[in-house]
């Protein structure tokens, strides 16, 4: 059990100033501010629901991640990102990609740009879990986002990986920051469903096979 960090009661623990019933219920309370630990491999935690502003706020960071880019030494905001395959370049504007959520749906919309199109959006699309039929995180894409064909003939299966990575973080982070489980480790997400209030994220405790390296 943690010592009091202020100082307040001395070296006393905090068992030994509240009797058991009330210790649960200020433990209870104080999951709310720091996170649960200890959460068993496959134990769910109530869901958190990040809504749009979050998801915005969130964004850059998560492409940054997604796009393989040291968050330490890019600046904010990020500046574009160019593909060479060789033959064709194409910039991706990271600081103006954005994110809307609907109902069992994500829309991921990427500002682009190539000699041939000038800037244009190319979106796609991700299908989620819905509370009616609950999927984990098996989601669903189109076979190539929309936006013009110069782009998407050349670049479609591209984009659509680093949307996915981008949403992969997303739900990284959100289940992050909810606990621990039984190895210190982050909560991984769960289940996740989209709904026009934004993305609600079922963490849990990582299963054996889920964990790497030493507890």
């Amino acid at each position: 059990m943690p010592r009091d960090p202020g100082g307040v009661f001395g070296e006393a623990h905090l068992e030994d100033l509240l009797d058991p019933a009330l210790l649960r219920k200020v433990l209870s309370r104080l999951q709310v501010v720091t996170g649960r630990t200890g959460v068993a491999p496959g134990r769910t935690v109530p869901p958190v629901n990040a809504n749009p502003d979050a998801l915005t706020k969130l964004l850059p960071t998560a492409l940054l991640v997604a796009a393989g880019l040291d968050r330490a030494t890019t600046p904010s905001p990020p500046p574009p990102l160019l593909w060479d395959d060789g033959t064709n370049q194409l910039l991706v504007h990271l600081a103006a990609a954005s994110v809307r959520t609907g109902s069992g749906f994500i829309d991921l919309t990427l500002l682009v740009e190539c000699d041939q199109t000038g800037r244009v959006e190319v979106v796609s699309t991700f299908l989620t879990a819905t509370p009616d039929r609950p999927g984990g995180v098996v989601w669903a894409t189109e076979d190539r986002p929309r936006g013009d064909a110069t782009v998407v003939n050349r670049w479609g299966d591209a984009l659509v990986a680093l949307g996915w990575r981008t949403l992969l973080e997303l739900l990284r982070t959100v289940s992050a920051v909810q606990g621990t489980d039984t190895f210190g480790r982050p909560l991984v997400a769960s289940t996740a469903v989209a709904g026009p209030d934004g993305l609600m994220v079922t963490a849990m405790g990582a299963h054996p096979f889920m964990t790497t390296g030493t507890p």
